[in-house]
Order: structure tokens, then sequence, then C-alpha cells
């Protein structure tokens, strides 16, 4: 009898998770923040609880004094109140674009629909997870670095001397201050040898709202990881092996199923608070689960999809922002994916030890015919 109470319940609780989709809620405005007139006093001190002093020092260097604007008011406390009194549960806080992301059914959307702060309600697309550690060039690699360099870099040494990377170290550039985030499917690192001396200064999981990053599925994030980070002298030695990171799981990939748009979004935010420098992703987001909407090679053009509006909008803050430009060039897709089709998005194609592009690196132009 126990058996068949706890299958109904089961059951239950399956029907009432597929009754529920994932939605960003939108709002008109940013509550009382919206209709004060504030000084650049005032709107210093708004910016002191919001964002750390060396987010504050990256944006005025890149800024000027203008460098908090309403779209980094935090979203009104009112607003927030209100939707717990319809019993929705908040994911994920996206100040710039004033909405928070939530999975609702069809009597808390109507219920919404009546509220006069909210502006739009919006399905959150669900992205299938691609491996975008697959295809490995044909022609060998060097093994060892030659008696010249500054260290031995091991099998990292061709890659790093594509990019002249051997000659930078020698000038004594590695990252040092330098704050990078990353985005990804997990890391493990805590453990590997190249990790020994890496400075993490943060991370979070945007999947399971933790700090722990290395939950199933970091193999991808980890590479990632080592091969901008690591350093093992005659195994593999990053470029920015000095710098200081931030890790955030965005993706996520247990059962390869998909990624939910606006976890890149929030990770973009929280880095920012906490005052990166560069963000980088290894991903490309383009193809949708069966039964979703995807985007087409026409929503490539910098303004459609909500990690490139992330994107953009990191930019303006003073953010360095880099992605591939994806691994869709022998497939049928074959263009560049979001966020690479960004105006202000640094894409990354991928190239042979001969400096050939490689078959599988995506292709430009963007939609709107812009060079990436």
């Amino acid at each position: 009898m126990k058996k068949y109470i706890f299958v109904f319940f089961v059951l239950i609780g399956l029907s009432t998770l597929v009754a529920q989709e994932k939605y960003l809620i939108f709002f008109k405005d940013k509550g009382s923040l919206s209709k004060r007139v504030l000084t650049q006093s005032s709107l210093e001190t708004i910016a002191k609880t919001t964002l750390s002093n060396k987010s504050i020092e990256r944006r005025k260097k890149v800024l000027g004094e203008n460098y908090f604007t309403e779209e980094d008011f935090p979203i009104d406390k009112d607003y927030l109140l209100g939707l717990n009194k319809l019993n929705i549960q908040i994911v994920n806080k996206l100040k710039w674009f004033n909405a928070v992301s939530a999975y609702l059914d069809d009597e808390q959307i109507k219920s919404l629909h009546k509220l006069k702060f909210v502006k739009e309600i919006k399905k959150v697309q669900t992205i299938k997870y691609k491996n975008h550690i697959k295809e490995i060039s044909e022609k060998k690699i060097n093994k060892y670095s030659p008696d010249t360099t500054l260290f031995n870099y091991g099998s990292s040494f061709t890659q790093n001397n594509l990019s002249d990377i051997p000659k930078v170290h020698e000038l004594g550039f590695a990252g040092k201050d330098v704050i990078i985030g990353l985005l990804d499917s997990g890391f493990d690192w805590k453990n590997r040898k190249c990790f020994e001396k890496v400075k993490v200064i943060a991370e979070h999981d945007f999947v399971n709202n933790d700090t722990v990053t290395n939950h199933g599925g970091y193999g991808h994030g980890t590479a990632v990881f080592s091969i901008l980070a690591g350093f093992d002298e005659g195994e593999l030695i990053g470029p920015a092996y000095d710098a200081k990171f931030i890790l955030t799981k965005t993706e996520y990939v247990p059962t390869e199923t998909h990624l939910e748009e606006d976890n890149y979004a929030a990770a973009l935010e929280w880095m920012d608070s906490i005052g990166v420098d560069i963000t980088t992703s290894s991903l490309g987001y383009n193809e949708f689960d069966k039964g979703e909407e995807s985007y087409t090679y026409e929503n490539m053009d910098g303004k459609t999809t909500i990690v490139t509006k992330a994107a953009e909008k990191a930019f303006s803050k003073g953010i360095v922002v880099i992605t591939s430009a994806g691994n869709e060039g022998n497939k049928k897709w074959r263009h560049i994916t979001a966020p690479a089709d960004g105006f202000n998005v640094i894409a990354v194609g991928a190239v042979s030890s001969d400096s050939v592009v490689t078959f599988f690196s995506s292709q430009g132009p963007t939609a709107d015919g812009r060079i990436k």
C-alpha cells in the first residue's frame, strides 16, 4: 500500500513539473527609483551597494563618471513581493533587462497579466547541449617547446606559439591583476596538478544555484579553463596563468538535454558586480529542443537572442566579451552562433596548427553583413 501511495505522489509531482515552463517576466520600470531625480552623489551611493570597488573602478576607467545608469538599478522590491504573493519562485533576477525568470503555470500567467507593473511575459527558450570538444586536428602536434623559450610548454607550445604567447610571457605578461570570467558546463579544478597555483576568486553554479561548479558534466569547462589558466611546465601552460578567475556554470549537461538562456545573462551580471575585466565562453547557441522555436540565421543580427543582448550589455559596462564563433562550419547551420553575432563581441574561430581555418569552425558574416 505504501508503495502505491509513493508512486501516486511521484506522478503528481511529475505532472506539476510538466505543467510549469520557464518564462521571463519583464517589468515596466524600476519602481520608486525610476521616479526619483537622482544626483551623481545618490547614484554613487546606489552603485556602492550593488557593485564591488573593482567593478566601479573598471567602469569609471572605461565609461567615465556616467558609469552607473538606471539599467543597473536593482529590481524593485515591491514588484518582487507582488510575485511572491502569487507563489512565484524566482530563478534569476536580471536587472539589466529589468526582468526575472520563473517557472509558471497557466493560472499564474493570467494573474501576472493583471499586474500593472508587469510589461511582458516571454517563454525562455531551451537550447540543446552540444559537445564542442570533439574535433581534433589530424596533424601531429609538437610535443615539446624549443630550448629558446622561457618555459617548457610541452604539448601546449603549438597553440600558444600561434598567438606569440611565449614572447608575451618573456615580456612578463601573464594576466596579473586581470580578472577573467568563464561561462561553461562546470569546472573540476581543485584536484588537478595544472591548477595548483590558479587564483579562483569566486564560482557559482547557475543551474543548481550553489557555489559548487564541479557537478556532473564538467569536462568541457575544465578543458577550456586548463588551456587558459593551467600551469604544469613540460605538459601545459596557459596564456593567462597569473590572472584571477571567476567560474560560472551556466550549462546543464548530465543528460545532454538543454541550456536555459537566462543563466548566461545572470552569470554576466554577477561577474560584472564582482569586477570582472574579461569574460569568455566556448559556447554557441542556435538549435533548440524539439517543440521549441529555434533561432534562424536571420536572428544572428546582434540584437535578437538573450545571450547576445546580455553580452552587448556587459560590453557597455566596460567588459571585454569573448566567445567562440561556433563549431557549425561543416554542418547544415554553417554560420556563427549567438552570442558571436554581437556588435562588440569578439568572435574567435578555430585554426589548425598551420594557421588554416578548420573545417568545423563557424563562418561569418552576421545576418546583417558584418564581418566576423
